[in-house]
């Protein structure tokens, strides 16, 4: 499979409820918090994995689609997102996702983290248990940094059946030339899920409500003498 060209794509996601994704575990002080949020290790500072926004916008487009296992993903989503590892080849997708960094806040804080207390109640007696949950504020904005591969055919999984035999789902596969205009709508698809639903932990509790801007996708071709050249993607827009 031949690339013909990248396209660059970038944006602001906005925290609009307090963000929860988690980092990982540290030693628990008394009264301290029990539920970080996970950090830049150099600076301390919060950011949005790369894999968390992957993971969470493939979710939603393959719940949209009806596709309730990754083995059932096809067409736009299976260009876009892959498989991971199947026979021991590995599949990732075409469309690469960057770690999303804080840029600034408009929140009316010096604080970029909050802390809030919760109780969790057990439904077997009613007794309260209480958890101290870090957030990333309301008003933070972090930096969307995306790249999809445009190639000239794509060996997309255009359909699945159930193998009677081993009882696995089987692919089938064909080489196709996808428009890029479709790959682009669907992503556009998938953020526009994402403001209907959440980012990060504890979303049905109120966290992880987000907004999306996206500027306007960019092509980058590279040269044969070295150089790359830029332009906007002819006859498509985000901000529609």
């Amino acid at each position: 499979m031949k690339l013909l060209y990248k396209i660059h794509i970038t944006g602001t996601i906005t925290v609009e409820t307090g963000l929860h994704i988690g980092g990982s575990e540290v030693e628990l002080e008394i009264g301290g918090i029990d539920n970080a949020v996970i950090k830049d290790s150099s600076t301390g500072i919060p950011f949005i994995p790369g894999s968390s926004l992957k993971g969470k916008m493939r979710e939603l487009l393959a719940s949209q689609a009806g596709y309730k296992t990754i083995d059932e993903d096809v067409l736009n989503v299976f260009v876009l997102f892959g498989d991971g590892v199947k026979d021991k080849k590995r599949n990732g997708g075409n469309l690469l996702f960057r770690d999303c960094f804080f840029q600034k806040t408009t929140a009316n804080t010096q604080m970029l983290l909050e802390e809030k207390s919760e109780n969790w109640i057990k439904r077997i007696d009613g007794s309260a248990v209480p958890r101290h949950m870090e957030r990333v504020v309301r008003g933070a904005e972090f930096g969307i940094d995306m790249i999809l591969n445009v190639m000239a055919t794509y060996n997309v999984r255009t359909s699945v059946y159930l193998d009677t035999r081993t009882n696995r789902l089987v692919g089938n596969y064909n080489n196709q030339n996808v428009s890029v205009n479709n790959l682009l709508n669907t992503i556009k698809t998938g953020f526009h899920l994402l403001e209907n639903d959440y980012l990060g932990g504890s979303g049905t509790r109120g966290y992880g409500k987000v907004s999306i801007r996206l500027d306007e996708p960019q092509e980058i071709h590279f040269n044969i003498d070295g150089t790359i050249t830029k332009s906007a993607v002819e006859g498509f827009t985000f901000n529609s």
